[in-house]
């Protein structure tokens, strides 16, 4: 289990706790063919090469077809742009911004849950989630208020597609958040941030400097971004708007911003934008788990197991 955990945190940047779940069973190394000679070093070079055994066990158990889509979207996968998203209220809105965010071939997702609990309508995602790298950043959870308790603003109406509110107006301080432990953690990863806002901003998609890896903060319907999350930022950037309305919906809001940065970005040296090649490997790991289910495996050591008991037995 050790082994996994290392490929979690060194490939794949937040520990899949779904792959090690699936893949932590007794004798996994069995199953591997055991830990190869020579696998010493540091734990990034140990981790990488039990990846790569993992990685060629799993496919056994997948088609050459879906093998090839893997080839082709790890190729142009990216996570020099990555999206924000906080506290979306609305499923269908989390949702489509989710699909968009793995079309447009960008790797991570950055949830933001201090307000509301993230979740996703399963018939507008058609599956893009389980493609996605999701970073989730949750305050610290109050007892739901009865509704005649909650201010208006967070009462909703929208029944099931509405998320659970954690709180009424109290939050946290900014040194607290869910929000800071964001920035932080995008910073530390070497991010700038640019908040979306129709009301400010000096820069567009177009305009907005792309010398570095950016994340994109996009907030709720009606609340937009919080007052720390703009404050915190480095950029804030607008779409124009030439009719009536105030703003675009989110979910329009999110794709144009994303596209626009995309498409900017993959003019950029390949080097700058595409992921590394131990990127690839973890992402590629997760893939394969998302496409192997957990009985598969078990199923095949169990065989494996078995086999080797009767052929232990014929020796003797």
């Amino acid at each position: 289990a050790s082994a996994l955990v290392a490929v979690g945190h060194a490939l794949h940047r937040e520990p899949n706790a779904r792959y090690i779940q699936a893949m932590t069973f007794p004798g996994y190394e069995n199953a591997l063919g055991g830990r190869a000679h020579g696998e010493h070093g540091d734990s990034a070079t140990v981790a990488a090469a039990e990846c790569r055994r993992l990685v060629a066990y799993l496919e056994r158990f997948v088609t050459a077809r879906r093998l090839e889509r893997f080839a082709e979207a790890i190729e142009h996968r990216t996570r020099y742009v990555t999206p924000v998203l906080e506290n979306l209220n609305n499923t269908f809105n989390a949702t489509a911004v989710t699909r968009t965010t793995d079309g447009l071939g960008l790797q991570d997702l950055h949830i933001v849950e201090d307000r509301c609990r993230f979740a996703l309508s399963a018939g507008v995602t058609q599956g893009a989630a389980k493609w996605l790298t999701m970073h989730r950043y949750r305050g610290r959870p109050r007892p739901p208020a009865a509704d005649s308790e909650l201010p208006a603003r967070a009462r909703q109406s929208e029944g099931p597609q509405t998320g659970r509110v954690w709180g009424g107006e109290e939050r946290d301080s900014f040194e607290e958040s869910a929000v800071r432990r964001c920035y932080a953690a995008l910073r530390a990863a070497g991010y700038v941030i640019a908040v979306t806002s129709p009301h400010a901003g000096s820069y567009t998609p177009e305009s907005l400097p792309v010398d570095r890896p950016v994340a994109v903060v996009f907030g709720a319907e009606k609340e937009g971004i919080s007052g720390p999350a703009a404050e915190e930022a480095d950029y804030a950037i607008r779409i124009p708007v030439y009719g009536f309305v105030e703003s675009f919906n989110v979910t329009v809001s999110a794709g144009i911003t994303l596209y626009t940065l995309g498409e900017r970005v993959r003019r950029l040296p390949p080097e700058r934008w595409k992921l590394t090649e131990h990127e690839q490997l973890g992402v590629k790991l997760a893939w394969l788990q998302e496409s192997v289910p957990r009985r598969v495996v078990t199923g095949d050591w169990r065989a494996r197991a078995l086999e080797q008991g009767t052929g232990s037995e014929s020796r003797a």
